[in-house]
């Protein structure tokens, strides 16, 4: 919060660890390195510690100096909430926005967690939640969308509906989360949906490149050619959920 220092995470032998460095440059210190998610991200709170999502999938809180890990809030199973995710802490720190995963992109809502008592707060349908000065919040849609309410930070409470004010933002067909930042001041930064989205191109020994399929379009990942060359396996997103298609190549039909 002071913009003296950068938190981040760095992943290897299998183990997400969590570090401080000064924002200036120098050496970087380790504040978490045995109970952190291998995504989830963190926050840093104006209270002096960092909020991140931890090996439990739960919320946890450890101090920027490094410390003692203390678990705040854990999903609720009963209820299908599989994950505490991408933590956004309000100004106060008495309060946390979470994406609550259920399963499925199209499946997530956004919760409120009381960080004095670990209680979490079904708020609605959204993937990605942050706090928008002086009073609002902003929450990012899985089919790209930004909404918009007033909220309460000092109780924790949604006190108006969210109304759309922005579409086309890009969003992670992976997980859920939307592209965007909001600062103190309460701008917002948001990158775009590409223009026309992913197109699948055969390209030639010499570079030339061929569509595919022109109708093909959208989040394109994980392409698959069949062994004898007759058929392709994507996986995309169109429509806010990914979905594996198969395109026969003799035919044109999927």
């Amino acid at each position: 919060p002071d913009g003296a220092s950068i938190g981040f995470f760095t992943a290897a032998g299998g183990r997400t660890t969590l570090r401080v460095i000064p924002a200036t440059g120098g050496a970087a210190r380790v504040v978490v390195s045995d109970s952190v998610a291998s995504y989830g991200g963190g926050d840093w709170g104006d209270d002096g510690n960092v909020y991140f999502t931890d090996d439990m999938r739960s919320l946890s809180r450890v101090a920027s100096t490094g410390g003692a890990v203390t678990r705040i809030s854990a999903p609720d199973t009963a209820a299908g909430i599989k994950e505490h995710d991408f933590p956004d802490v309000l100004p106060g720190s008495k309060y946390v926005f979470v994406m609550l995963w259920k399963g499925s992109i199209g499946g997530n809502h956004i919760g409120v967690v009381d960080l004095a008592t670990g209680k979490t707060t079904d708020i609605g349908p959204g993937s990605y939640a942050r706090y928008m000065p002086p009073g609002f919040i902003v929450i990012g849609t899985s089919d790209s969308r930004l909404l918009v309410a007033p909220f309460d930070a000092k109780r924790g409470t949604l006190i108006g509906t969210p109304v759309p004010v922005l579409q086309g933002v890009a969003t992670d067909a992976s997980n859920g989360t939307v592209q965007f930042a909001v600062s103190e001041t309460g701008a917002l930064l948001y990158q775009e949906v590409a223009s026309g989205g992913d197109v699948l191109v055969w390209v030639d020994r010499s570079g030339k490149t061929a569509p595919v399929d022109s109708m093909l379009k959208g989040l394109i990942q994980n392409l698959a050619l069949s062994p004898d060359g007759t058929q392709i396996a994507v996986s995309t997103t169109q429509s806010g959920e990914p979905e594996v298609w198969v395109k026969q190549l003799r035919t044109g039909a999927y």
